[in-house]
């Protein structure tokens, strides 16, 4: 039997993600984020504190490494990250949080943490603690050959 196209999983997992970047976004810009697009603010909370290079934000992202040079232009002209040359590759420069992008992921992880206590209340603790394993599985899954 063919299931209806909206109770397909990958449509599920995709509006459910959807909605939890949406609420995410609103409660941003609501904290002054209003310069970051949801693709920004993403790209922003992935980078490491000791920083990464642009080459592996881009493959991370699946994007060019010019498309990730342009959303880190606009991210350090914004005050989010600064450049450093790599200690270990003279060649080489490590994109690292500025103090403006390290509040953010300190306003992004409290935000973050609201949108799950939401979502605990509405599942329960027990059924919310389930879907995260039952996703983390599914994840699981993804990554063997």
């Amino acid at each position: 039997m063919i299931s209806n196209s909206s109770e397909y999983i990958g449509k599920l997992l995709q509006q459910a993600f959807r909605g939890f970047a949406s609420q995410m976004h609103k409660h941003l810009r609501a904290a002054g984020y209003s310069d970051l697009t949801p693709t920004l603010a993403e790209m922003l909370a992935t980078i490491p504190q000791n920083g990464i290079r642009i080459i592996a934000l881009a493959q991370a992202f699946g994007i060019t490494k010019q498309a990730a040079s342009e959303a880190i232009r606009q991210l350090q002209k914004n005050g989010y990250l600064h450049k450093d040359m790599d200690p270990y590759d003279a060649r080489s420069v490590l994109i690292r949080l500025s103090p403006r992008g390290k509040q953010f992921m300190y306003d992004a992880h409290a935000m973050k943490a609201a949108i799950e206590a939401e979502y605990t209340q509405a599942l329960g603790s027990a059924n919310f603690d389930q879907l995260q394993q039952h996703l983390k599985a599914l994840i699981n899954l993804q990554s063997k050959p």
